[in-house]
């Protein structure tokens, strides 16, 4: 009979550190998982609304480098720079073709 009870203490006893293992493993996951201020800063401009102004630069850019893109809609300023990126194509064609001659 008390052999019974001295396995039963053993098993909670195991369950116990068994536990506390967990435990200890998840606080040390968190505290690794958690970020310094600048890296909030990165990840916060990284959702949707910093992701918007992100989009802006790059349209304001892509506006910049396709000629006469200035002042055009978002799909004016697209098939403009299929077209650009399209001439460009043929032009650096072209050049290996006269600089084969």
């Amino acid at each position: 009979m008390e052999g019974s009870w001295l396995r039963s203490r053993k098993k909670k006893k195991s369950r116990r550190a068994a536990t506390a293992a967990r435990l200890r493993r998840a606080v040390q996951q968190s505290q690794q998982a958690r970020t310094s201020g600048k890296d909030r800063r990165r990840r916060a401009a990284a959702t949707s609304c910093g992701r918007g102004t992100a989009v802006a630069r790059k349209f304001r850019e892509l506006q910049a480098l396709v000629p006469g893109g200035e002042g055009l809609r978002a799909d004016q300023l697209f098939l403009r720079t299929a077209g650009y990126i399209l001439h460009l194509r043929l032009q650096v064609h072209l050049l290996r073709v006269l600089s084969g001659l």
